[in-house]
């Protein structure tokens, strides 16, 4: 029987969070890896590898310091939850926002509880049912939609604080100022 691959993804300091995983996994027979920026882990956090890497697995999970970091975000769950994978996540707010206990992923809070879901999820019917369950409830994450729901801010705000509208052309630009510059470029050039 193949061993269930259960990984940690997550900055350095929360993943060392989830060191009580690695002995409940050994106990369990599954092979448990550690993902992050910080060389000492297991699998080093990689920008063209690491979405291959949790594909690999199986189990996903998202310890975080939620009592004292409760402020940081759902992205370590919701990558793994957009490619059907069964997450098991920290009480941390944002994580509660996103998973929905027992059926699109597990919140748990303590040794106990961890390696109760980690039972839970040996069962690879359960996996594959609750995967397909987080995959769709985050589908509100995708770019088509994001992009739709500011699109639509936009012009809200446009008409509420400019009568007539004052905004002709909006450019949304991250981190890329030589495409920002291209294009601002073109528009000069041909209008």
């Amino acid at each position: 029987m193949k061993k269930l691959k259960v990984l940690c993804s997550a900055m350095g300091g929360n993943i060392e969070v989830a060191d009580f995983l690695r002995p409940i996994c050994a106990k369990l027979g599954y092979e448990y890896s550690t993902m992050s920026e910080s060389p000492e882990h297991d699998i080093k956090w990689e920008l063209p590898k690491w979405l291959g890497w949790l594909r690999q697995a199986d189990i996903v999970v998202c310890a975080a310091r939620h009592k004292i970091q409760a402020a940081k975000s759902s992205n370590r769950a919701v990558q793994a939850m957009s490619l059907g994978k069964c997450v098991i996540a920290s009480p941390l707010p944002a994580y509660l926002e996103v998973i929905k206990n027992g059926e699109n992923g597990m919140i748990c809070d303590g040794p106990e509880e961890w390696e109760a879901a980690l039972k839970h999820l040996a069962d690879q019917e359960v996996r594959l049912q609750m995967g397909e369950k987080a995959k769709a409830s985050i589908s509100r994450f995708h770019p088509s939609v994001i992009g739709a729901s500011w699109s639509q801010q936009v012009r809200d705000l446009a008409l509420r604080n400019c009568q007539p509208p004052k905004v002709d052309i909006c450019i949304a630009n991250y981190g890329n100022l030589e495409h920002l510059k291209l294009c601002v470029e073109s528009i000069r050039k041909n209008t």
